[in-house]
């Protein structure tokens, strides 16, 4: 194998495949990235439940394939200037790579003895444009449980209801957010795996044309222009979401998201709970943000346009903000029943988020 490369498009294309790749590994090759030089080159990461590929220009010499130490051959390739050209040789069981006066030789190993995820039929294949799948991604992995003991809860629940419209759901028990898009897109109730929602979420932001969405029970594969995805969903069932989100309320509350999480950010650094908790006093057209700890007390006003009687309410300080930012600064909606009950949350700016969160007692 024998090809030259601008260094931005290597780095580029190390880029997605090397965030699969675990830092400790019992298989060493687990630990490498295949390379194969063909019409362009083409970099594969696999952990044995997911699977990477991106494909780039390349004046390949002689086609061939081999497999590197990831993290050493991305930590040399940062080290290139941007303006070099690279040339990587693979000959005798090493991979030779220089670049102007810098020149490296790393340790192979047989690219036969790497992985690859069975190539398994799907049951239904749509097209998204990344944009859209990215920014449901987004605005819903925050609220994905980290408890390993909760294991269908660790990832993003994709399904379609019966008019057809796709959703995105994330919940951890404590908070929900899930979006909605309204189109022609088909797919198999997944859950997505935390750790395939935070790569796709890179890969779509690079992205800028529709990427075709393949699905099973068993697997995901996202497809686009110079890339490929394919990960193992979570063997679990996601919970019946539905009767978590409030269907009916008796106060509605408008705020600024960025007034809010700035005057909450603020009251909390007196807190020494491991929730962070504050209450949210609102009557009229302020709301009180307050906290208590064993420092010292802190309050906040923030003007909000409110309909409803008088109510206190505690949050997860953390939980808060989180679901605010994903207003992107604009007006957020809070729908409210008593101070025990789930807080609806709408964004004006984005139609098809809908966010809960629990409240705490105070």
């Amino acid at each position: 194998m024998k090809l030259t490369i601008d260094q931005p498009k290597l780095l580029q294309a190390l880029a997605a495949p090397l965030g699969i790749v675990e830092n400790r590994n019992t298989i060493p090759i687990l630990g490498h990235v295949k390379l194969t030089a063909d019409t362009g080159l083409t970099v594969t990461a696999t952990d044995l439940d997911m699977e990477a590929t991106t494909t780039t220009d390349a004046d390949v010499a002689t086609q061939g394939e081999t497999t590197v130490p990831a993290k050493t051959f991305m930590d040399i390739v940062k080290r290139i200037p941007k303006g070099k050209q690279v040339q990587l040789d693979c000959t005798s069981g090493n991979l030779r790579i220089t670049a102007g006066t810098l020149d490296f030789t790393l340790n192979t190993l047989p690219a036969y003895d790497f992985p690859v995820m069975a190539s398994d039929s799907y049951d239904n294949t749509s097209q998204i444009e990344a944009d859209v799948f990215a920014d449901m991604l987004n605005k819903t992995k925050f609220a994905m449980s980290a408890e390993e003991t909760r294991f269908y809860l660790q990832g993003v629940y994709m399904h379609n209801d019966d008019a057809g419209d796709l959703h995105m759901v994330a919940t951890d028990g404590h908070r929900l957010a899930k979006m909605t898009h309204q189109g022609n897109v088909t797919v198999s109730s997944v859950i997505i795996p935390r750790k395939a929602v935070m790569e796709l979420v890179k890969l779509m932001e690079q992205a800028d044309a529709p990427v075709t969405l393949e699905t099973s029970e068993t697997k995901i594969r996202v497809t686009g222009d110079g890339f490929s995805v394919v990960s193992k969903v979570v063997d679990g069932t996601f919970p019946t979401y539905e009767r978590v989100i409030p269907s009916s309320h008796n106060r509605t509350m408008h705020v600024d998201a960025k007034e809010f999480s700035a005057a909450s950010a603020s009251v909390t650094v007196v807190s020494d709970d491991r929730t962070k908790a504050v209450k949210m006093s609102v009557a009229g057209d302020v709301c009180v943000l307050s906290v208590r700890g064993a420092t010292g007390e802190a309050k906040a006003e923030v003007a909000v346009d409110y309909d409803g009687d008088a109510i206190d309410i505690g949050f997860n300080s953390k939980y808060l903000a989180e679901m605010m930012a994903q207003a992107n600064g604009g007006t957020v909606t809070v729908k409210m029943s008593g101070p025990m009950d789930p807080a609806k949350f709408l964004m004006d700016d984005t139609p098809g988020f809908v966010g809960v969160n629990m409240p705490l007692r105070m």
